[in-house]
């Protein structure tokens, strides 16, 4: 609790502290007169940045750090995130199933109470999503905890960015570019503070886009590596967004080539090529490989076979809905499929222009934080004419277009695109800056108030979470589940956890989600399929506690369903359904096995 109220006081005070900057800032656009009046504090942070920022390697260090470190420093605060979501729960389960060394798992037995969104049971038992974001999470469960993985790879993704800008803006812009990429996104957002992903997405994009002109410029082996490990990482995290982003630079790649002379050409066909070739051939190899393994076919990804087995809604806005009805063995999965699919996609196609803008709107909003639109706009007519700039609003336009066309709404969708974005927004403050005489203080009070702004909001907001004050953005997660089995992992045995749900439930929260290895997890979750199939699954995992749960309860509970003699099927009374209720929880004899 100390903890957390130092954290807060220091957040609000630092907030305090950046808005007299701004006031500061602000006074000195009301001097009169053409020369530049900012005070003294400003000039030696800009001469000490631009100093540091000539250090280009510890430039991208120190942004990895701070990223590091800023999180790092809040958990107290902010705590280690819950996963809520279907996408998070899978992505937990490729974690996990990596984290043992497999590649998949064997199809459970009983496998109809453990079939869930977004996850295959059969052929085997795997996450539908591609493999990168899973193996972050891997990677962080072999450290202690696969939010350890998040951590690492937003950490990984504002270095990136910082190295990036490095190849296309003056190093002290790259630096500031990475500032606020940890300002905006590397603390506080979704990507930060949840499974989900994004993080490892946007560091394949920058990837990519850092290799660009390096490569152009120096025509070196390790450039055309750096491009071809985005372009892989791309490929296993945002298929589909990342096959865009890929076009424009592939036809910028082609253009540059075809300019060069014949020499040239030639050497860069072996220095740039067959890297390139060597590297996306060893990752499409796996990939077929990975695919292969999880579905039995090595065409066919796993995202595709559980699309084909359960869903009917189509996944771009000219298609339209499959008219064979899947076969579904319970209601939840079937209202998720058949209700709330279709009646989104049809409502989004009905109001196609209302959904692009919903969509444009979240995008930009995420990302720029408003504040960063302001020298955006304010430069845009210098940007479009900017030469240098063309790929890369090829790059955008291009992503715009393909993503319009998606049915679904989240920013991490286009991960791939934020390194292009923050080039963008960089640049913007670059042009700013460098206005005419007449408009340059203006400019470059702007362009100051900017990254302040952003670190006060930041600030606002960590102070506003400490002090109980409601945060709309924040990741919740799915908290009473969350609590039952930490409880039940601290309980001596092995449990079996039958989830019931009401007619109304909400399909999107799903309770049913486990480890890779079922039949060695400590807490098991299952589906409650009706008193027959239930007694079937019991008598499978007899030698397991027996506890049901009612999802939909405003206080979701434990209650004994098979408890025997064992004195180890029993927890504290607080997580207990009252015995002398009229619950709907049967009482039934240990099952003999």
């Amino acid at each position: 609790m100390e903890i957390r109220i130092t954290l807060t006081l220091a957040a609000l005070a630092a907030c305090a502290i950046v808005l007299l900057g701004l006031r500061e800032i602000a006074s000195q656009l009301l001097v009169r007169g053409g020369n530049d009046r900012s005070g003294p504090a400003f000039a030696v942070i800009e001469r000490g940045f631009g100093c540091l920022a000539k250090r280009r390697a510890l430039s991208v260090f120190l942004v990895a750090f701070l990223a590091l470190f800023l999180r790092g420093a809040l958990t107290p605060l902010l705590g280690i995130p819950v996963p809520g979501s279907a996408d998070e729960f899978s992505y937990l389960l490729a974690a996990d199933t990596f984290a043992h060394g497999r590649l998949t798992n064997p199809t459970p037995p009983l496998w109809m109470h453990f079939e869930s969104l977004h996850i295959l049971v059969y052929p085997t038992y795997m996450s539908m999503y591609p493999p990168a974001q899973g193996l972050m999470l891997a990677l962080g469960q072999v450290l202690g905890s696969p939010w350890i993985g998040v951590w690492i790879s937003v950490a990984a993704m504002a270095a990136a960015l910082c190295w990036m800008l490095q190849a296309w803006v003056p190093p002290g812009w790259a630096l500031l570019g990475g500032v606020l990429i940890v300002i905006n996104l590397g603390v506080l957002s979704y990507w930060a503070n949840s499974y989900w992903g994004g993080a490892v997405a946007a560091t394949g994009g920058t990837l990519v886009l850092g290799a660009l002109p390096r490569i152009q410029k120096w025509m070196r082996v390790r450039d055309a590596l750096t491009m071809g490990a985005g372009l892989a990482i791309l490929a296993n995290s945002r298929m589909y967004e990342g096959f865009v982003f890929s076009i424009p630079v592939a036809i910028a790649l082609t253009v540059w080539w075809l300019r060069q002379d014949q020499p040239a050409r030639r050497s860069a066909l072996r220095r740039v090529g067959l890297p390139l070739v060597l590297v996306l051939s060893a990752a499409f190899s796996g990939m077929g490989y990975y695919w292969w393994r999880v579905t039995g076919n090595p065409w066919h990804p796993p995202e595709l076979v559980n699309r084909e087995t359960y869903a009917i809604m189509p996944v771009f806005v000219w298609q339209s809905l499959s008219k064979n009805h899947p076969i579904y063995h319970n209601r939840e999965m079937r209202d998720f499929y058949l209700r709330v699919e279709p009646t989104d996609f049809l409502d989004s196609r009905a109001h196609f222009a209302k959904f692009t803008l919903e969509k444009a709107v979240t995008y930009w909003k995420f990302y720029s934080a408003y504040l960063l639109s302001i020298p955006l706009f304010l430069s845009l007519p210098w940007i479009i004419r900017d030469k240098k700039l063309k790929w890369v609003l090829a790059v955008l336009a291009v992503g715009g277009i393909a993503v319009a066309a998606e049915m679904w709404i989240m920013p991490h969708y286009v991960a791939p695109f934020t390194s292009a974005v923050y080039l963008l927004f960089i640049e913007g403050m670059r042009h700013l800056r460098a206005v005419n005489k007449k408009y340059r203080r203006f400019g470059r009070a702007l362009v100051r108030a900017v990254p302040l702004g952003c670190l006060a909001v930041l600030l606002w907001r960590v102070g506003a979470i400490g002090i109980g004050l409601p945060e709309g953005r924040w990741h919740n997660g799915n908290w009473p589940r969350a609590l039952i089995a930490r409880e039940l992992r601290s309980t001596p045995g092995t449990h079996l956890v039958l989830v019931r749900y009401t007619a109304d439930h909400n399909p999107l929260i799903e309770w049913v989600y486990n480890r890779a290895d079922i039949n060695r997890a400590k807490v098991l979750w299952a589906r409650s399929l009706g008193a027959e199939k239930d007694l079937e699954l019991r008598r499978y995992f007899h030698d397991r506690c027996v506890w049901a749960v009612d999802a939909d309860a405003p206080h979701p509970q434990l209650s004994a369903f098979v408890t025997g003699n064992n004195p180890q099927c029993a927890l504290p009374s607080r997580h207990m359904g009252n015995s002398g209720s009229n619950d709907k929880t049967e009482t039934v004899r240990p099952v003999q096995p």
